[in-house]
């Protein structure tokens, strides 16, 4: 099972997230860097027991849909954008599938 944490996200893209209000889960495709270079699929990101999901797309710092940086605490787990917008998801859980 991968961390979060563990992940290398920087400069990777965010390509898209869903969300199962049904399943209470939401699946982000994120295409890594290194990926790209060599035909790789996205990675797709799990989030169980969702209970908010905030995606913003506001652009403070600009047009980007790289991600600059990720983490977690307790049950939030976020990703910032190069953008400036913070993507926020308070799950039970995490997991790549």
């Amino acid at each position: 099972m991968t961390s979060f944490l563990d992940l290398s996200l920087h400069d990777a893209t965010l390509l898209g997230v869903s969300f199962s209000w049904a399943k209470r889960e939401a699946v982000a495709e994120i295409l890594l860097s290194e990926a790209a270079s060599v035909g790789r699929p996205p990675l797709r990101a799990r989030w169980f027991g969702c209970s908010r999901i905030v995606i913003p797309h506001e652009q403070p710092w600009g047009q980007s849909a790289s991600i600059n940086a990720h983490g977690f605490e307790g049950r939030r787990f976020w990703i910032e954008m190069q953008s400036g917008d913070l993507v926020e998801f308070w799950a039970d859980g995490f997991e790549v599938v």
